[in-house]
């Protein structure tokens, strides 16, 4: 904050410095057909213009991302059947750096089909498969791989009460330098990367659905959701003898299990009451000793209770509870609560809105200094919990 305000010394030289430009376009052309058909495409094109300045370091570039999407949808009976094609390119240019190259680009070609089956009133199944061919390339080597994803999913309405449902899938990933780990080193000492694959991941999920009216002036519904994910061959970031990080393919896999509850409560259709809970158990195989996931809470419990009038206006207050979390040296964190408020008025079509996000102003500089000395070369603490303590925001909604 000294250099900031000019009043740079011997010990405080330190500076972070970051700019960043967004432009994105899309655009969308939908024809529908008598026999209720539709056709479509779909066009997205960003770019995005990065600079990163620290002392006696300069990192900067250009991410340049094409999305096109053709495809048609037609009805038959009880199946509604979607099949398309699409192409991703997706490059980065380095305009500046110390030391590395990285310059990298890849480009997706795909074709996938979805079917949506009406069995009957009681079962819907979901079935589809992806074909993507995938070129990726950089400074030390090109690799081209293939991918065939199929995925299914089954919807069972038991009665007017209960439903469940239960689908499964692959997925993939291509490599790429830009993670949260590295950008919290402003992509300092990282190398290219160099004769690493795609992560691909095997997950599914089942869940349980039940919703009640209890009485004419309260509405219940509770839904209870069970995952699990598997991710083969994951990028693992590392660190030579020389300072030097590069990324590489784990043989053991990352996999992740655990279950979701979501209740809610509606009482004379204008107090709503949410409640959500979360347990994770992501473990990575590759990992000696403690092999929980750095910085992934184990646990997680949102509450939020609203009261509101449609059209005039609406106040609430929600709640939330972060589990502990190990971070990357190992070491566990504490547990810690946020809570927020709001409040809406509606006058015709004017809307205005005021939020308090975390009012108790929890940040983790309270805990322990984020920033560790010394001043003229710190070193930062993996971020945990918020940097930003209680913040203020409202504004003005016009519906024309």
């Amino acid at each position: 904050m000294q250099v900031i305000n000019g009043k740079t010394d011997a010990d405080h030289t330190y500076f972070e410095e970051n700019n960043t430009i967004r432009n994105t376009s899309t655009f969308e052309l939908e024809r529908k057909n008598q026999n209720k058909g539709s056709f479509k495409i779909k066009q997205g094109v960003s770019f995005f213009d990065r600079k990163i300045n620290i002392p006696n370091y300069n990192f900067s570039g250009l991410g340049t991302n094409s999305f096109t999407d053709i495809s048609y949808v037609f009805n038959k009976q009880q199946h509604t059947v979607i099949g398309g094609i699409n192409a991703l390119y997706d490059k980065f240019k380095q305009t500046q750096a110390t030391l590395t190259d990285q310059n990298t680009q890849s480009f997706t070609a795909g074709f996938y089909v979805q079917d949506t089956w009406d069995i009957s009133s009681i079962v819907k199944i979901e079935s589809g498969i992806r074909l993507d061919n995938v070129s990726y390339s950089n400074i030390n080597y090109k690799r081209n791989q293939t991918f065939v994803l199929p995925r299914v999913s089954a919807l069972f309405k038991i009665n007017g009460n209960i439903s469940s449902r239960i689908g499964g899938g692959l997925g993939y990933k291509i490599p790429t330098i830009f993670t949260e780990q590295t950008e919290a080193m402003q992509y300092q000492h990282v190398l290219p990367l160099n004769n690493v694959t795609a992560e691909k991941s095997a997950g599914f999920t089942v869940d349980i659905n039940y919703k009640t009216r209890i009485n004419d002036d309260v509405y219940f519904s509770i839904n209870q959701l069970f995952f699990y994910t598997q991710i083969n061959k994951p990028l693992v970031l590392q660190q030579d003898v020389n300072g030097n990080y590069n990324f590489s393919n784990a043989s053991s896999p990352v996999k992740s299990r655990g279950f979701e509850t979501n209740i809610k409560l509606i009482f004379d259709n204008n107090i709503k009451l949410f409640a959500g809970y979360t347990s994770i158990d992501a473990r990575a195989g590759y990992l000696t000793g403690n092999q929980f996931l750095p910085l992934l809470p184990r646990d997680k419990l949102n509450l939020s209770l609203i009261y509101e009038r449609e059209e005039n206006f609406k106040i609430g207050l929600e709640g939330y509870l972060t589990g502990n979390q190990y971070l990357y040296n190992g070491k566990q964190t504490p547990s810690f609560w946020e809570f927020g408020a709001m409040a809406q008025k509606t006058i015709k079509k004017i809307a205005i809105f005021i939020n308090f996000e975390n009012f108790t102003d929890q940040r983790q500089s309270k805990y322990k200094t984020v920033v560790n000395p010394p001043h003229n070369n710190p070193v930062f603490d993996d971020i945990w919990n918020h940097t930003e303590g209680f913040v203020i925001n409202g504004g003005i909604k016009i519906k024309l």
